[in-house]
């Protein structure tokens, strides 16, 4: 694996690529920093990768797979997937409180 500088695809000047090696030879990508909605549940800095799906992959499945979602978007949420249904529920937890003891 090896970095260089390379264009950055949004226009924000120059940004560091990593180049390494998929399943279907070199895969080279570009760290990215993006608000991201599923359904409800947004959040508005989610880091992530983008150039690692293969070209012919993005529509493979006839729709466009733009990217995967990860756990960087899922952290803070409680995620429950219901196979019999094929629903996929998030709920954001209420923040904790810490008590103090003495």
């Amino acid at each position: 694996m090896y970095r260089r500088t390379s264009p950055d695809l949004s226009g924000f000047g120059k940004r560091l690529s990593v180049t390494g090696q998929g399943g279907g030879g070199p895969v080279t990508v570009y760290p990215i920093n993006a608000g991201l909605t599923l359904g409800e549940a947004k959040e508005l800095s989610v880091q992530g990768l983008h150039g690692a799906i293969p070209p012919g992959s993005e529509k493979r499945f006839g729709f466009r797979m733009g990217g995967l979602i990860s756990h960087g978007f899922f952290r803070p949420y409680a995620v429950t997937f219901d196979f019999l249904s094929m629903t996929l529920y998030l709920k954001k937890p209420a923040k904790a409180i810490l008590l103090g003891w003495k």
